[in-house]
């Protein structure tokens, strides 16, 4: 299997210059950032003088599958003084484990006051949200909470996931950001389907950032790895030891990514806020190929797995039954 694994919280990502395409290779842990000693354990809660002087971030959502993932992994850059962390969190969320040197605030989104997101999200200069797909639409107030927002330096929604671009290079949609400078590596086709319209979302919530001037940082990944390989939907079967792929798949590589490795990507982020706004983000961990993950198969079970063709015609037909499987990227 292609790709690296960092299993120390220290990811290798790559820059996309939003204004020239440029790409930029960064391997920094968050140790590198500037920070503050102390002689022995830190204290637990932060002086004010220092907190005032540290990079204040707001986590959305800490405590949903991925939030968890980032929490867990931003918590020691806080413990060593190196950011000032903010949990928004709904009001009726358990916040029972979230350590003194945390601040905690309530944020419920799904009220419409604006004047309680602003209040919410005072002070902060890197706003990261980690909202699961269904609740995607919820930024929208979020986004006109950080317009003109006098401290922010930059918002990072909740788009983890694979760049998704029009079906064909002759499509033209409005819903899809495709900038020509962006040299985005292993791009997945999105269809014109109203099964997958869901795609659109996240991308609709840049859209409206973007447009109110809201300082945006796009982070994008691979597949997740448990969806990859906990769901059928994705081709692979692995208990069945079976593979339903495309003409050509077997060649082709698959970006995949864990949650921990993404959230590593975020703190490695941190340690340069300045060079971080209007920027597009990958953090890709394994570019396995069809026959790498057939190989694999082959290791778990002893056997060679069987090897469905799948074809556009079967592609819609799940589509229309209300179903999905995803091709690799082409």
């Amino acid at each position: 299997m292609s790709g690296s694994d960092h299993s120390d919280a220290h990811a290798d990502i790559t820059e996309l210059d939003g204004s020239n395409g440029t790409r930029n290779s960064h391997s920094n842990s968050a140790s590198d950032c500037e920070g503050f000693s102390f002689v022995g354990s830190p204290p637990n809660t932060i002086p004010h003088a220092i907190r005032s002087r540290m990079l204040t971030v707001a986590l959305v959502n800490h405590n949903g599958r991925l939030g968890r993932a980032i929490y867990a992994a931003l918590l020691p850059l806080v413990q060593h003084f190196r950011i000032a962390l903010v949990v928004l969190h709904r009001p009726d969320s358990d916040i029972s484990s979230i350590p003194p040197e945390v601040e905690t605030r309530a944020l419920d989104l799904d009220r419409g006051d604006l004047a309680h997101v602003r209040t919410a999200v005072q002070g902060i200069h890197v706003v990261i949200s980690a909202l699961p797909l269904q609740a995607i639409s919820s930024q929208k107030i979020l986004v006109e909470a950080l317009t003109s927002h006098p401290t922010l330096l930059t918002f990072i929604p909740s788009d983890f996931a694979p760049p998704w671009q029009a079906e064909t290079e002759n499509d033209d949609d409005e819903d899809v950001h495709n900038d020509e400078d962006e040299d985005v590596p292993h791009r997945f086709y999105r269809p014109h389907h109203p099964q997958l319209q869901f795609l659109v979302a996240k991308e609709r919530i840049a859209q409206m950032a973007r447009a109110r001037g809201v300082p945006l940082t796009i982070v994008r990944s691979g597949v997740f790895v448990h969806r990859f390989l906990g769901s059928r939907s994705w081709g692979i079967d692995v208990r069945a030891n079976r593979m339903a792929v495309y003409d050509g798949a077997m060649s082709k590589e698959w970006p995949l990514t864990t949650i921990e490795y993404l959230a590593a990507s975020l703190c490695q982020l941190l340690s340069h806020p300045s060079k971080l706004p209007n920027r597009t983000f990958t953090s890709i961990q394994f570019l396995p190929t069809g026959d790498d993950l057939a190989r694999i198969l082959s290791a778990l079970h002893g056997r060679a797995p069987k090897l469905e063709a799948f074809t556009d015609a079967e592609y819609t037909r799940d589509l229309d039954r209300g179903s999905t499987r995803y091709s690799p990227p082409r």
